[in-house]
């Protein structure tokens, strides 16, 4: 497994006795969120353009009264992708077996949208004024 920092590619190590989670596996038959992929916005406040994509539950409207709570996941292309945080299937196993309550996620991708091998993780997070404001 392997991750991306600001300078480079990053690794894990795994002991010889390690085991994968189960709750990180997917579970057959439970209802799944699912990522509505690579929205584009301009950001008034950082002055570039922001890719992100969002998880929302199998049940979601968007016209429903019901309220949920929302995380922003910085690092969010990791975090999503399959590989390495793969976060979506947790939160479907976590979500199904009421270890959480239902959520909405907004994965924020740090890298450029036109330049994706140029990844703008230190100007989103190195204590810059404008990112709260996003």
């Amino acid at each position: 497994m392997v991750g991306y920092w600001w300078r480079g590619p990053n690794s894990e190590l795994r002991m010889p006795q390690w085991r994968e989670d189960p709750i990180g596996l997917p579970i057959e038959g439970i209802l799944r969120g699912y990522l509505k992929k690579e929205i584009l916005i301009t950001s008034k406040e950082m002055g570039y353009q922001i890719r992100y994509s969002v998880y929302l539950l199998g049940k979601y409207k968007s016209l429903s009264t019901e309220v949920y709570p929302i995380i922003y996941v910085t690092d969010g292309y990791e975090y999503k992708h399959e590989r390495m945080g793969n976060m979506a299937t947790l939160l479907n196993s976590l979500i199904a077996l009421k270890k959480i309550k239902p959520i909405i996620v907004v994965f924020i991708d740090q890298r450029e949208p036109e330049n994706r091998s140029n990844n703008r993780r230190m100007v989103y997070l190195a204590m810059n004024e404008h990112y709260h404001n996003l």
